[in-house]
């Protein structure tokens, strides 16, 4: 019987191992992200909206994984992302 139990436990623990070995990312625990922004697979803050644009520059087609601000949001001067209309008001800071 204990070797039944052995050999089962060595069974799934060798599943275990393959699962993960074929989907590495299910193990990586997505991001938590501030107010305003969302975690994206593929985004840019090149084409993030901000409040104060920076000059305009060429932006290369490059996926980067991780917070970028939601529709109706833009990059504040200090790195939040704050509703869009509050980028008139030069002191908010979100």
């Amino acid at each position: 019987m204990l070797c039944k139990f052995s050999l089962l436990v060595v069974v799934l623990s060798v599943l275990v191992l393959c699962v993960c070995a074929q989907d590495p990312e299910a193990s990586i625990a997505t991001p938590l992200c501030g107010r305003g922004e969302a975690y994206t697979i593929c985004g840019s803050s090149c084409t993030e909206p901000k409040c104060k644009p920076d000059k305009p520059m060429i932006c290369p087609a490059i996926c980067y994984m991780g917070c970028f601000c939601r529709d109706g949001f833009a990059r504040s001067r200090n790195g939040v992302c704050v509703p869009r209309f509050m980028c008139a008001y030069a002191n908010y800071e979100g």
